[in-house]
């Protein structure tokens, strides 16, 4: 049996000149790695963008925009904040671990593995 975690998290990422709202699903299974090879398989992750909006600084109103109008390394940086905020909501939960290898990017979304 397939143990698979859903979730969602949303994170706010603020580039200076623009502010946004991004929400995503994500899906995690920790894998099985011992026991029988037949009832083993990998570990797995998957991030689903479901909803990008654009924050007006000034009046707070949100406006819907296109997660490909993103560079690939504004949204990699965003899938990496989503990540890390994986299944908290703002006020339950502990924070999640610090990084101290100087990689600020999760080891699942590096280009050289």
């Amino acid at each position: 049996m397939r143990l698979r975690r859903h979730t969602t998290s949303e994170i706010i990422w603020d580039a200076g000149d623009v502010k946004v709202r991004v929400t995503a699903r994500c899906y995690s299974d920790p894998g099985r790695t011992s026991g029988p090879p037949e009832n083993c398989y990998p570990p797995e992750s998957d991030l689903e963008i479901v909803e990008v909006m654009r924050i007006d600084t000034e009046t707070g109103t949100e406006s819907a925009i296109s997660w490909d109008d993103f560079d690939d390394k504004a949204q990699h940086e965003i899938t990496g904040m989503l990540w890390a905020n994986e299944g908290r909501d703002d006020d339950e939960g502990p924070d999640p671990p610090e990084r101290d290898d100087g990689d600020d990017v999760p080891r699942r979304f590096n280009d050289d593995d």
